[in-house]
């Protein structure tokens, strides 16, 4: 099965390197956190250059399969490998995926009343009414988002090994998602069944702290 052989790929190159994988990502997710801290233009400038970030991810994935060390700073190193045109692409592709999540957002916004926007800006638990609004409203995001991953899952790539536009690249990468959309399905069913347990284990795990502290 398509499923099985990626994540049996997955699992090879991480073996290959596990700690230079997991500090690159953990770095990778520092950087980007840090910089989503700069108050009102931190989060934009994440999405805008998240293409190139995650084109470097690929390629140091490239490098851990060729059993080379990798760093952080290999992802600097092969960015600055790509042509001014194929930066400036990257960048535009980060541009158009700030500007869909935007739209995804408004849209968003517009099927829910004023008591789930004021819900949403507190921390309170919601009230029960307002459980098949927010439901709708996730089952609304989750099927426009989805759309936005086909477009820019083999976007990054194609833009710099296949040396295409940002426009092109945006289709070819939704013809290819949806030439395999049973394998992507069926990943998306295995990622989130994963998830499942492990919100379900973290959920067992606080109430038996709950239990033994008596709180």
């Amino acid at each position: 099965f398509p499923v099985t052989i990626m994540f049996v790929e997955a699992w090879a190159t991480y073996r290959e390197q596990p700690s230079g994988i997991a500090l690159c990502i953990l770095g990778y997710l520092a950087f980007t956190m840090l910089l989503s801290c700069i108050p009102a233009i931190g989060v934009p400038i994440v999405l805008v250059i998240s293409p190139a970030l995650n084109f470097g991810l690929m390629e140091l994935s490239k490098l851990a399969q060729a059993r080379q060390k990798i760093g952080l700073h290999d992802i600097i190193k092969r960015l600055q490998g790509c042509s001014r045109q194929q930066i400036i692409h990257l960048l535009l592709l980060g541009a158009v995926y700030l500007a869909a999540l935007g739209v995804v957002s408004v849209v968003c916004y517009l099927v829910v009343s004023p008591e789930t926007l004021a819900w949403l800006q507190s921390n309170e638990m919601p009230d029960e009414s307002l459980f098949p609004e927010i439901t709708e409203a996730l089952i609304v995001f989750g099927a426009l988002y989805t759309v936005v991953m086909l477009l820019f899952w083999y976007a990054p790539p194609l833009v710099v090994w296949q040396n295409t536009t940002a426009t092109q690249a945006l289709f070819f990468s939704f013809v290819a998602c949806w030439r395999n959309r049973w394998a992507f399905t069926m990943y998306s069913l295995v990622w989130s069944a994963g998830a499942a347990l492990a919100l379900v284990l973290v959920s067992m795990i606080g109430i038996s702290i709950s239990i033994v502290t008596g709180k």
